[in-house]
């Protein structure tokens, strides 16, 4: 949202670029403040997540997709566990969204 400001708004908490709060939206709404990937970055991203370096941090890659109003690569592995998702965090930024296929039990 272009030119919002937290400033007038009650019942909120704001720490590092981030606010969470309570408001009466009337419908589902995500506010992120940062700009958005351009889709050449969400493309670049997504070839980056099927290379040889990502697939050994990773596992095999069964699909990946540019999700435009999310901004982020959403990338399906069959198991993302915690080094899986450190590494996309570190190198990808939070632009790579890690799905698991499995999830473990126990």
């Amino acid at each position: 949202m272009v030119g919002w400001d937290w400033a007038g708004v009650a019942g909120g908490r704001s720490v590092g670029g981030t606010t969470w709060g309570d408001w009466h939206v009337g419908g589902p709404l995500c506010l992120v403040e940062r700009d958005a990937p351009s889709t050449a970055t969400l493309a670049g991203v997504q070839a980056q997540v099927a290379d040889a370096e990502a697939r050994r941090h990773l596992g095999p890659l069964l699909e990946s997709w540019p999700d435009e109003r999310q901004g982020v690569v959403a990338a399906q592995v069959w198991v993302a566990d915690r080094a899986a998702l450190d590494y996309a965090r570190l190198r990808w930024h939070g632009l790579v969204d890690l799905r698991a296929a499995l999830t473990p039990v126990g």
